[in-house]
């Protein structure tokens, strides 16, 4: 993550669960992301969060299936 004027942060991979397929991360990094600055996070809160959001989506073999909601995210992610 980079930000105007001050270091870039960088965010590990995290893997809540076995990896089975990993389509749909990126989607799932990038879209984690949006939702927790839209819903008022920091911008490395929402990385963090974002990253979650993705490790948890690729513990599903589908890449319609793994996507958590808002209040199952915010749960899991912290209570890590």
């Amino acid at each position: 993550l980079v930000e105007r004027d001050k270091l870039p942060i960088r965010v590990p991979a995290v893997s809540p669960r076995p990896v089975h397929n990993t389509i749909g991360a990126g989607d799932a990094l990038l879209s984690g992301f949006i939702h927790g600055i839209v819903s008022g996070l920091e911008p490395e809160t929402a990385l963090h969060q974002a990253a979650y959001f993705a490790g948890w989506k690729i513990g599903e073999a589908s890449a319609s299936r793994g996507f958590l909601t808002a209040a199952e995210l915010r749960e899991k992610f912290c209570n890590r």
